[in-house]
């Protein structure tokens, strides 16, 4: 056959990936530049080598402190804040890299979006204070240029939640009849949560569990230690009575196990020795504070049928009432919303029953939805896609440490509480998102610095 009767070549393949790729890419910090990123962190360290130490010591103050009373958490991380503009021009470039990542993007993205809401917000001022607890995801590009000591800041977190635990034991005793003690606890029935909302507590304390048990099933160093750390977290939350927690504490506990299945780290024995454990957490548990959990669970099975009986004057009823028209605003409001901060009053003014409306629906995708349309729902979605995304890619193969893997299951952790709590408008809550994002960022770049890794 001639030459000029072969058939045309088939043209070369394109290696340029598809949209989902490139999207995922984007969430993953594909945009980075790595070099530039790696030279600016020695640039820092050539020029501020003492800085380094100060910034660092602020950003363990601030893991800790995260945990205390609501109105000292908010002044524990100015010195970190004020310490990061005071050294900017010795971390730049650094900063921009950390301002950066996929996380705060994203938490602009959901911010503006909110801000151009607030056009047709009955209440524009509570929607610029629900706006503004966002700025806690900010944390990543404050923590970013001590991120090469993730594994200690790690360790200050749970310092911080020893912290919280300890206030638990505190109040369970009355302050041990410490009268200035007493005054710092929440006090409600069937309810230990130390210094901390017991709604808040639970959902801080679900969070830390995720922390702490892939380290116990995960790993032989240190397992016992783990082991104890996963079951304090268990019975804190029980003690805070919240029962949104304890089904997102369920929830979360199926996961880390399904994980350690499919990924095949969780051999049987230790699965077999953890199903054991828990059993006997749980029975000890009830015998001890046995009554309260019961009477809690007992309340929420009549609050429950009673609002199906169309009764919502109830705790339980109310959430539920709440949802129900957290869902009619959706509805009546597809694509933008009733505007941020319009939540209440658009519920109020469509509820026909008696039940107690709070300022938000005590759901965060509800929340999303009813107050920013489905537009705001979805850039919600991303927010914690590129989170739980980032968090499972920061933890490097030369880290054999569970611990490592904990942000990402904290971050799960808080996925599952927003179902019962409006984790990205409650302040505490936001800022242990952002921190837990913040030690999870897209790129952590390698240095000569040494990196402080818990083992």
């Amino acid at each position: 056959m001639p030459a000029d009767d072969q058939p045309a070549p088939p043209p070369p393949a394109t290696d340029r990936p598809g949209y989902l790729a490139r999207f995922l890419g984007l969430l993953d910090g594909s945009y980075i530049d790595r070099a530039a990123c790696d030279q600016a962190f020695k640039r820092m360290h050539a020029r501020d080598a003492i800085g380094d130490r100060v910034h660092l010591f602020f950003a363990l103050i601030w893991c800790v402190l995260l945990f205390s009373p609501q109105s000292v958490m908010q002044i524990a991380v100015l010195p970190m804040v004020v310490f990061f503009v005071v050294r900017v021009l010795n971390t730049f470039p650094l900063w921009i890299h950390g301002f950066g990542q996929p996380a705060v993007l994203a938490t602009i993205i959901l911010a503006g979006w909110m801000g151009i809401t607030l056009l047709w917000s009955p209440n524009p001022l509570l929607g610029a204070e629900e706006i503004s607890q966002l700025r806690w995801l900010a944390a990543t590009g404050f923590l970013f240029p001590v991120i090469r000591h993730r594994g200690l800041l790690l360790s200050a977190l749970l310092v911080g939640y020893a912290s919280m635990m300890i206030a638990q034991v505190f109040d369970a005793f009355d302050g041990f009849g410490n009268r200035t003690l007493y005054r710092f606890f929440w006090h409600e029935p069937n309810r230990i949560s130390g210094w901390t909302q017991p709604v808040v507590a639970g959902s801080m304390l679900v969070a830390g569990l995720g922390l702490v048990l892939p380290a116990a099933l995960f790993d032989r160093a240190r397992r016992p230690l783990w082991i104890v750390a996963s079951v304090l977290m268990c019975v804190s939350v029980l003690a805070t009575g919240s029962r949104g927690a304890w089904l997102a504490m369920a929830a979360l506990v199926l996961t880390i196990l399904l994980y350690g299945f499919v990924t095949k780290r969780l051999n049987r024995r230790v699965l077999v020795g953890a199903f054991v454990l828990g059993a006997l957490v749980i029975a000890t548990v009830l015998a001890i504070d046995g009554g309260n959990i019961r009477e809690r669970a007992a309340e929420a099975r009549t609050e429950i049928t009673g609002a199906i009986d169309g009764e919502y004057n109830s705790h339980t009823g109310a959430r539920i009432r709440m949802a129900q028209l957290a869902i009619d605003a959706t509805t009546a409001h597809p694509i933008a919303g009733v505007g941020a901060g319009g939540y209440k009053q658009w519920a109020t003014e469509h509820d026909d029953t008696d039940s107690f409306i709070h300022d938000h629906a005590h759901n965060t995708p509800l929340q999303l939805s009813a107050t920013t349309g489905l537009l705001g729902l979805l850039l919600g979605i991303v927010l914690f896609m590129t989170l739980i995304r980032n968090a499972h890619n920061a933890k490097k193969p030369c880290e054999t440490n569970g611990l490592m893997l904990g942000p990402m299951f904290a971050i799960i952790g808080m996925l599952f509480v927003s179902m019962t709590d409006a984790v990205l408008i409650n302040a505490q809550t936001a800022a242990l998102l952002g921190t837990l994002a913040a030690l999870s960022p897209a790129y952590i770049p390698d240095s000569e610095q040494p990196s402080s890794v818990v083992r």
